[in-house]
């Protein structure tokens, strides 16, 4: 019995079988490093799901000391309360008092040339603790109001009187910042 090779169906049977071959390992490995990626992502997923549990857990346990402490700093005392009322009691008779001295002054009067809020805010500064954000943003409010009462009528002191030359360097310094707040 002789071996005959029928070489036609060699030359076409020999790329067919090479491309079943490489495709069908480049399908196995396919599957195989999609099956392992997945294996890995599910673990990686399962481990940073187990550490933002482990964070949140901390986080709340951090929040809850904070709103502990915080609730231990914040316990208002009766003495708290009434001296708060005193102080604010204060500020306002103060600038009362100096909003009455510039609304009663005559426009000769030298207290016009004198900065007289810088006592207002020196004692909110010594006494913030007493006070809300908003109460002191009220009571500069209220101090621009001064000062302009104070320099319209210095102004218009300056206007009637020639002899008068020229602003005093607080007013000029003051009438800067107000035009600065207002822009």
């Amino acid at each position: 019995m002789a071996l005959t090779i029928d070489w036609g169906t060699l030359v076409v049977s020999i790329p067919v079988v090479l491309t079943t071959a490489i495709a069908a390992t480049k399908y196995l490995v396919k599957a195989y490093s999609k099956e392992h990626f997945d294996k890995r992502m599910e673990a990686f997923k399962a481990e940073l799901q187990q550490e933002a549990d482990k964070r949140k857990l901390e986080m709340e346990k951090e929040h809850t000391e904070y709103l502990k402490k915080l609730d231990s700093k914040m316990k208002v005392t009766a003495d708290y309360i009434q001296t708060r009322y005193v102080k604010i009691q204060e500020v306002r008779t103060l600038m009362r008092e100096k909003y009455i001295t510039v609304k009663n002054a005559s426009p000769a009067d030298p207290i016009l040339s004198k900065y007289i809020e810088g006592e207002i805010k020196k004692y909110l500064e010594i006494n913030r603790m007493y006070f809300t954000d908003e109460f002191i943003e009220l009571i500069d409010n209220f101090i621009l109001q001064i000062f302009e009462a104070r320099k319209n009528i210095y102004e218009a002191y300056v206007m009637r009187d020639s002899t008068v030359l020229h602003m005093p360097k607080n007013l000029r310094c003051m009438n800067n910042l107000v035009n600065l707040q207002k822009n």
